[in-house]
């Protein structure tokens, strides 16, 4: 069972009217830069409102080596976009190009 959290009415306010009224599409580090809390409590109340349907997974945001782990979130009770991966195919074409890059560059 999930401990029970306290929220600042008006930052819940401000997180809801972030993704309604504005239309926006974000993530748990972008609502954490807007109401300058902890990416940690921003995460938390992301899952929390995820839960209650009142936002869904419109996309997933890459990171540096190539893997899609952030999930960006929009206002709606839609489906979520599953999570892309990459096939084995996929890999061995990156590690092909890689490695013609670095011979060419000696």
């Amino acid at each position: 069972m999930r401990k029970a959290m306290s929220v600042n009415e008006q930052l819940l306010c401000k997180t809801w009217s972030l993704f309604t009224f504005s239309e926006r599409e974000m993530t748990s580090h972008d609502l954490a830069y807007e109401l300058e809390i902890s990416i940690r409590t921003a995460y938390k109340w992301v899952r929390t409102i995820h839960e209650f349907r009142l936002i869904h997974i419109c996309g997933w945001k890459a990171d540096t080596i190539g893997r899609f782990n952030t999930p960006i979130y929009a206002a709606g009770n839609l489906m979520d976009k599953p999570k892309p991966k990459r096939t084995l195919r996929d890999r061995r074409r990156a590690y092909k190009i890689k490695t013609e890059i670095e011979r060419a560059n000696k």
